[in-house]
């Protein structure tokens, strides 16, 4: 299939319009919004990118959860005293 092609095929589903990367380059095509579209981004940069935005994930789930612990813990303790 032609790189053309697959693109065009990309583009056609609307679940593959956030990013594309370009195996035989250092860049990357990334949808940025309805004015702009897309934008090529560095691949370092777009995955530098996504690895702070799933540490921030990863970090807010852990707080979620410890709190949830935490919670539970504290329930208890009140029950027991």
């Amino acid at each position: 299939m032609k790189y053309t092609t697959l693109l065009n095929e990309l583009l056609e589903n609307d679940k593959n319009l956030n990013v594309i990367v370009e195996e035989d380059t250092n860049e990357a095509i990334v949808f940025k919004n309805e004015h702009e579209k897309y934008v090529n981004i560095k691949k370092r940069d777009l995955y530098g990118k996504t690895m702070k935005e799933l540490k921030n994930i990863l970090v807010e789930m852990t707080n979620n959860i410890l709190v949830l612990h935490l919670v539970i813990i504290i329930q208890i303790i009140l029950r027991i005293i």
